[in-house]
């Protein structure tokens, strides 16, 4: 959505509160991730809940055991390209390839995961209540990674879910030191187009898994703007603690248990781009023993190139 500049408000704050809140302001009139004066950034390990014209690249690297209980040591990259088609309803292209290095002394091996594809629709968004939601589906295509690292298999997984964000400008001014906080989530099914595959003279069976998770933010800039300019310095102005958890369950077909993590960082948002490192933190032996690290560069094209690629392709 368009974040529109409340006037009224403005002229209520202080100078400095008004230069900082109009240097934070999107320069395109196509920006996503606003709902009101809350900006929702572009989280690294749990769903956006809007739909943008954006780059996002991220690496992380842990320690941790594969679904044969192998330990090893892998670092991910992952990249994913979002477009807007019109206005709240965009599509994505994404991939990722695993460094595996076990710790067993097994030579190393790395490979793409499979492909993966997405379609999100923001079907709601309140100004007033900082609230905006999306439905979406993304698909792990089959065949197109590497069957020896994880999410290459040769199988497609569909994975419908639905995405909320939500901002607490709306509470009294006697909890206004709260007001910059905000919470993300979703919940997101994961279904494998086949119940069975045949690997190396086995049938596997394929389970049915739920994704659920969400993050906390507290936002620098909300603060400074529009609550009260406690006169946080540059660089640290434009930062938002967060602290992010995603689980996976396993629901059928002889599968079962959890495994997920923990992830408290920071994030630092500029006018072009995005930048963020968290701790991956296992929450269970399941998920592994060891503490891993992943950060993130992200551009918002939206804002890059708002007449051109950063603008839906139709629409207003």
């Amino acid at each position: 959505m368009t974040h529109k500049y409340n006037k009224k408000l403005h002229r209520s704050l202080g100078p400095a509160a008004l230069l900082i809140s109009l240097a934070l302001l999107p320069t395109s009139g196509w920006s996503h991730g606003w709902a009101g004066k809350r900006f929702f950034p572009s989280t690294l390990l749990t769903e956006d809940p809007f739909v943008n014209d954006e780059f996002s690249f991220i690496v992380g690297h842990i320690k941790g055991p594969d679904e044969d209980g192998v330990l090893n040591r892998t670092t991910n990259m992952e990249s994913e390209y979002t477009k807007t088609i019109f206005p709240n309803f965009g599509i994505s292209l994404g991939g990722n390839v695993n460094f595996i290095d076990p710790v067993n002394g097994d030579a190393d091996h790395s490979g793409f995961s499979n492909m993966e594809v997405g379609a999100k629709y923001q079907f709601f968004t309140s100004a007033r209540y900082e609230s905006l939601a999306s439905i979406g589906l993304a698909a792990s295509i089959g065949g197109t990674g590497n069957p020896n690292v994880p999410e290459g298999d040769a199988f497609s997984t569909l994975a419908p879910g639905i995405f909320f964000g939500q901002g607490f400008g709306f509470l009294p001014k006697n909890m206004k030191f709260l007001r910059p906080f905000a919470f993300t989530g979703l919940v997101q099914a994961n279904v494998p187009t086949t119940r069975e595959s045949f690997i190396d003279g086995e049938f596997s069976r394929n389970p049915n898994t739920l994704t659920w998770g969400g993050a906390i933010e507290y936002s620098i800039p909300y603060l400074q703007a529009f609550v009260k300019d406690v006169g946080i310095p540059a660089p640290f102005n434009r930062m938002i603690p967060v602290v992010e958890a995603l689980a996976t369950k396993c629901i059928d077909r002889a599968c079962s248990g959890t495994t997920g993590t923990i992830n408290p960082g920071v994030m630092w948002v500029g006018s072009y781009f995005q930048l963020g490192l968290e701790a991956t933190i296992p929450f269970n032996d399941a998920t592994g023993k060891h503490v891993g690290v992943m950060a993130q560069f992200h551009i918002l094209i939206d804002d890059v190139a708002p007449k051109s690629l950063g603008r839906p392709l139709f629409g207003n």
